[in-house]
């Protein structure tokens, strides 16, 4: 037997998304997110989130990343992030393609989470005008290293950068597992992140994402943003159903819960 780990590339759906999405075929339905399905699948992540927010299904990680980032800055700013976080090492430029020029600063720190000495010091860098100040700073929770930042450290980090008037994204591809690990999800707001990405592939679904936008300022116009970029999807019961039936389920965290114990028994040999 072959065991494959890149599993969340490779693996099949969770059965509770795969039935949900069957589920979401059966007649007909609103187009372009006003159905009833993508309405429940948004008031469960508005649940686990315990936060009131605008969300939106995309196609995928990499655009949810993108377009999340163009809301926080200009093309004349650059985003912080961990040197070898997912928008820095896998995604081609797309942070700078949505947001036409915004550039990415990387920052080093072990195990993929962001030193807050080094988050400091380029904060305290005087701004000339030879090259991107920063305006955002983007988060892995959890991180491409498996670890999970705990509240404190993330307020470490967040409360400097909200001090400068900058703009907070949190990358949750992996955020099933930050929760399972016992990461409260409900402090994500509360901490001060304008814009979640939502995970929905690494946690069992097909290809999608939730745009979780906590300023309701960012989602000026965000309809218009998504089908310019090509993420509206007509038939978004498709992108939301298995989402819904993850969250209805409990597969999300079930699943990463399991996730998570296999992986502490691979370590342990």
């Amino acid at each position: 037997m072959r065991y494959d780990f890149g599993s969340d590339n490779t693996a099949g759906m969770a059965p509770a998304a795969l039935e949900a999405l069957i589920a979401a075929n059966d007649g007909y339905a609103r187009a372009y997110g006003s159905d009833d399905v993508t309405a429940r699948a948004a008031d469960l992540i508005r649940q686990r989130l315990d936060a009131d927010a605008e969300i939106r299904f995309v196609f995928s990680g990499t655009a949810a990343n993108a377009i999340a980032l163009s809301m926080l800055a200009w093309p004349h700013e650059a985003v912080l992030a961990h040197h070898a976080a997912h928008i820095c090492t896998d995604e081609t430029g797309a942070p700078g393609f949505f947001g036409s020029g915004v550039g990415l600063l990387g920052l080093p720190g072990l195990s993929g989470k962001i030193e807050p000495v080094a988050l400091q010091a380029i904060l305290d860098e005087p701004e000339v005008g030879h090259r991107q100040p920063p305006a955002a700073l983007s988060l892995t929770q959890s991180t491409e290293y498996g670890t999970v930042y705990t509240e404190e450290e993330l307020r470490h980090l967040i409360e400097p950068v909200k001090l400068k008037g900058h703009g907070v994204h949190m990358d949750g591809a992996r955020l099933a597992n930050a929760a399972a690990a016992g990461f409260d999800l409900t402090q994500i707001a509360r901490l001060g992140v304008d814009v979640l990405v939502f995970g929905g592939a690494k946690a069992g679904a097909n290809c999608a994402e939730a745009i979780v936008m906590f300023d309701h300022s960012l989602a000026r116009r965000i309809d218009n943003r998504l089908k310019q970029a090509g993420q509206t999807a007509s038939k978004t019961r498709f992108l939301s159903a298995p989402m819904l039936g993850l969250l209805e389920s409990g597969a999300w965290e079930n699943g990463a819960a399991h996730a998570n114990l296999m992986a502490q028994r691979l370590a342990a040999g």
